[in-house]
């Protein structure tokens, strides 16, 4: 008769199946978590656990830490550099963000690239306030337009990254987005990028819940240690 098989105790398959209620960034929602869900539920698996059912809410970072400090989810990820004090955090990676035009716009064409006064002082379309994007950039160019003594709204203001994408291939105007979420439109030929000088385009993209040296639930953990791995890469 052969030895008996090893089986999750009671109380690990029971932190292993907790239900999670995950909130996350635009971004982050619709070009990498669903990657790094698929990891979980395989590693899961593959450890002869149920796979956890995660709730994902898909809202701005501002309104993810509210989500977090409220106790609504158990983890948060966002990509604002202003994260409150009463909030635990950890850099899961950073992300690059890139400025992009239509194809007939006449930046397309341009041989020089951008300085960070021109950007500054254009017209974007952007995400609405709260938006992790549009915190970076807000941050980046407040001290250009200080000095300058001028300021410069918005051209249009959109709600979801698939918007302003859409709207800057339709030529209402430039805009600057992360570069996972126009992968595919400069590939195919639907948007341009335009390189800049003078400054890094990039953001620190973050986990953050709500007390404690890291979230209690289990599979929050192992979903915080597989998003690093896959932004290391």
């Amino acid at each position: 008769m052969g030895s008996p098989t090893s089986r999750p105790s009671l109380t690990e398959a029971s932190l292993h199946n907790a239900i999670d209620r995950v909130a996350a960034s635009l971004t982050i929602s619709e070009y990498l978590l669903p990657r790094w869900l698929v990891v979980l539920r395989d590693s899961q698996e593959s450890t002869g656990h149920v796979a956890t059912h995660i709730g994902l809410t898909a809202v701005n970072s501002d309104s993810v830490m509210t989500l977090v400090r409220d106790g609504i989810v158990a983890l948060g990820f966002i990509e604002t550099p202003n994260i409150p004090a009463d909030l635990r955090r950890t850099t899961i990676g950073r992300d690059v963000l890139q400025v992009a035009v239509s194809p007939t716009h006449p930046w397309a064409r341009r041989r020089q690239p951008l300085t960070a006064e021109e950007l500054a002082r254009t017209p974007l379309v952007t995400r609405e306030e709260g938006s992790g994007t549009r915190k970076v950039l807000e941050n980046l160019f407040e001290p250009i337009m200080s000095a300058l003594g001028e300021s410069t709204p918005p051209r249009w203001e959109y709600s979801s990254t698939a918007a302003v994408r859409s709207a800057i291939a339709s030529g209402t105007g430039p805009g600057v987005l992360s570069s996972v979420a126009i992968a595919d439109d400069v590939a195919l030929g639907r948007l341009v990028t335009v390189p800049v000088s003078g400054v890094t385009l990039t953001r620190r993209l973050s986990a953050v819940w709500a007390s404690g040296p890291r979230p209690t639930q289990v599979p929050a953990q192992d979903l915080i240690t597989i998003a690093k791995r896959a932004l290391a890469r």
